[in-house]
């Protein structure tokens, strides 16, 4: 038996098929190249196998945002950056949850985030938290809604 991450797993071989089915609607398929005795390997692995089975009911309806992104507050100047985020809801007028990455023009540093938002028409409006830059943020995007 191995240990990712403080919990006991079985060793995995050089080279191992995973497949995931959430509610036989969709089957996610990856191979994973594997190397036992890399312990960040293993935590990674261990982190996207989690974020799979997390994630996948709640990714029905997915849609992608394209736009902008403002940070304020956290005791740094505001900046702003181009945004691309993913979605759980395609909807119009209705909420949304998402994360995302944004490239800010001001810094050239980049941002991952998490989003609650509302979808109207064509676009998409929120408030969220940078956990890179550690700041909270404003966007304002364009979306693909139903």
């Amino acid at each position: 038996m191995g240990d990712i991450a403080g919990l006991s797993c079985p060793k995995i071989s050089k080279r191992t098929l995973l497949l995931v089915s959430f509610d036989n609607s969709a089957t996610i398929a990856a191979l994973i190249t594997h190397n036992v005795s890399s312990p960040v390997k293993n935590l990674s692995l261990a982190t996207a196998c989690a974020f799979l089975v997390a994630t996948g009911p709640v990714l029905a309806d997915p849609a992608l945002m394209l736009g902008g992104t403002f940070t304020f507050g956290a005791m740094q100047d505001p900046n702003f950056g181009i945004t691309a985020r993913l979605l759980e809801n395609d909807r119009a007028n209705e909420s949304t949850l998402g994360a995302g990455v944004t490239y800010y023009l001001f810094t050239g540093e980049i941002g991952v985030d998490v989003f609650a938002g509302y979808l109207f028409e064509s676009g998409v409006f929120g408030f969220g938290y940078d956990l890179v830059q550690a700041a909270p943020i404003v966007s304002l995007g364009l979306v693909n809604t139903e």
